[in-house]
């Protein structure tokens, strides 16, 4: 399938690995979790979160913005903020990026 679609697989970042240890995959970070619900016909579910690599380029990004914005406003630090912040890039373990699961 691979060479119909003419991909090929890079062996530096392609790798064999147990689910229960989770990987990376487009900056976030999976993994197979055991399910304590009860009554819950699961026994485990596959798990996601911002993978390390994604969080510290955003908190890079948010460095990099604050660090050299001493002389601006509040409002202005904010409206550069916002796009880096709400663009899904950092969401806490359990939160749902839809706003379907309360963050607070």
């Amino acid at each position: 399938m691979l060479e119909r679609l003419h991909l090929q697989v890079h062996p530096e970042k392609t790798r064999i690995t147990d689910a229960y240890r989770g990987f990376d995959f487009l900056s976030v970070h999976f993994r197979m979790r055991p399910v304590h619900r009860k009554g819950s016909r699961l026994k485990e579910s596959c798990r996601l979160w911002p993978a390390d690599k994604a969080v510290k380029r955003v908190k890079q990004k948010v460095h990099d913005i604050i660090g050299k914005r001493f002389g601006l406003k509040l409002e202005e630090v904010v409206k550069e903020l916002n796009p880096i912040i709400r663009g899904g890039t950092i969401i806490r373990p359990g939160c749902g990026p839809n706003g379907s699961v309360s963050c607070g």
